[in-house]
């Protein structure tokens, strides 16, 4: 059940606020977020699947963190990794040595406010600004 779900996910989010706020400024994994039309149930089944396959991931609502995500995208559940980074490409030489591919993992900074969002995002090859 869809409202059961986002119940749930809202809770994971809470219970990984303290962990997800000490990533401020740092740089981690996404590993997955929330499309449009994803049902709730899908997305926590998802979350489920990457936190058995790493145990440090953190879920969060990509609107907590305004300066780290696009007007487009402030309305979104978000996996990270947990691990942390203070350049992306070791980050994402760690994506593709985990088997993601380009699209799928990409470097994340978590900010609570910004002018420029896609700043703090790096996909492959990695940005020199970040390094």
């Amino acid at each position: 059940m869809d409202a059961d779900a986002a119940s749930e996910l809202d809770a994971i989010v809470a219970s990984d606020s303290s962990a997800s706020s000490a990533l401020e400024g740092v740089w981690t994994a996404q590993l997955a977020s929330s499309a449009p039309g994803e049902s709730p149930t899908q997305i926590l089944n998802k979350y489920h699947d990457l936190k058995a396959q790493y145990p440090g991931a953190l879920l969060i609502w990509s609107g907590d963190w305004p300066g780290s995500f696009g007007p487009s995208s402030l309305e979104s559940w978000v996996v990270l990794s947990g691990e942390e980074y203070d350049t992306t490409r070791p980050l994402l030489e760690w994506c593709a040595s985990e088997g993601w591919s380009d699209g799928q993992c990409w470097a994340k900074r978590l900010a609570t406010s910004g002018d420029d969002p896609l700043l703090n995002t790096d996909r492959s090859p990695a940005d020199d600004r970040n390094n």
